[in-house]
């Protein structure tokens, strides 16, 4: 549904896809984290989401609370830093608050 119906907002190693939380019937900001096989294995994956799960925990400020957020990694993820897998994801998500919050 997110798919279909929401934004999307590309990276080099990242997307996210954001739909207003009132048309999911959702109350507040939710947050899912994918991340495929072709990334890797299930430990190299497992890493990953737990970086991304950090990650998001520091940027909270830059989520809105109207929207609903899916954050897909791309295969070229596990090549990034920690450092730079942060940065990017604030990029993206500036981009989504300067389209979103007048």
């Amino acid at each position: 549904m997110i798919w279909k119906k929401g934004e999307h907002y590309h990276s080099p190693n990242m997307i996210v896809q954001v739909i207003p939380s009132e048309n999911l019937k959702l109350p507040l900001c939710h947050i899912g984290i994918t991340c495929s096989s072709k990334v890797g294995g299930a430990v190299v994956r497992n890493k990953i989401k737990r970086q991304i799960r950090s990650i998001i925990v520091s940027l909270r400020p830059y989520f809105i609370d109207s929207l609903s957020y899916v954050i897909i990694m791309r295969k070229s993820i596990r090549l990034l830093s920690f450092a730079n897998m942060e940065a990017e994801l604030c990029t993206l998500l500036k981009k989504i608050q300067r389209r979103h919050v007048q």
